[in-house]
């Protein structure tokens, strides 16, 4: 009797031994694959995704990436994420809030995708942004886009000098009114 509570015994911590191999094997698996992943994310990115490019005489340029099962969703995140780029870029200032929801259905193919941006960039108007190069790649079944945008820097520069402009007209009327003019 003591024997077969022995043996069993050592079934039990073995198997309990071969469970707990089985969850360290599938936890530096999931390490692995986030790491090839960065990997490849680093590889397939353009040059211009490390390297933003520099043109002091003619246009600002911004980059952005996201990642969705939805291709229209990658294609919008990640030029949002540019123009941010583009508005600090060009000394403005950003106030972003963004929200993404995605709800898919799957019943005769039918998928229902919802996207909710909003990106604020109250003192540079970047109308005339243009999509300078963009690049696809697909990752573990899903859509990695990247994108370069360009602002031409005559663009920015003038809406830039408009809005110090008006700041410096609104600060001289506020003092003006507080009395503080040396005027």
């Amino acid at each position: 009797m003591r024997l077969l509570l022995l043996v069993l015994g050592l079934l039990i911590l073995l198997g309990g031994c071969s469970s707990s191999d089985s969850v360290q094997e599938r936890a530096e698996l999931k390490r692995e694959f986030k790491e090839r992943t960065v990997d490849q994310v680093l590889e397939n990115a353009p040059i211009w995704m490390l390297e933003i490019p520099y043109d002091d005489a003619s246009t600002v340029y911004a980059s952005g990436t996201a990642v969705s099962e939805d291709f229209s969703m990658a294609v919008g995140v990640a030029r949002t994420n540019a123009l941010e780029g583009i508005c600090m870029a060009s000394g403005g200032i950003v106030k972003s809030q963004t929200k993404v929801y995605r709800r898919e259905v799957s019943s005769t193919s039918t998928a229902i995708s919802t996207r909710a941006i909003k990106t604020i960039c109250p003192a540079i108007d970047i109308t005339g942004t243009k999509l300078v190069d963009y690049k696809v790649v697909p990752e573990h079944g899903r859509f990695r886009v990247y994108v370069l945008v360009g602002l031409p820097f005559g663009v920015a520069r003038s809406i830039t000098n408009d809005a110090e402009k008006s700041s410096e007209k609104e600060f001289k009327e506020l003092d003006r009114a507080t009395g503080q003019s040396k005027e």
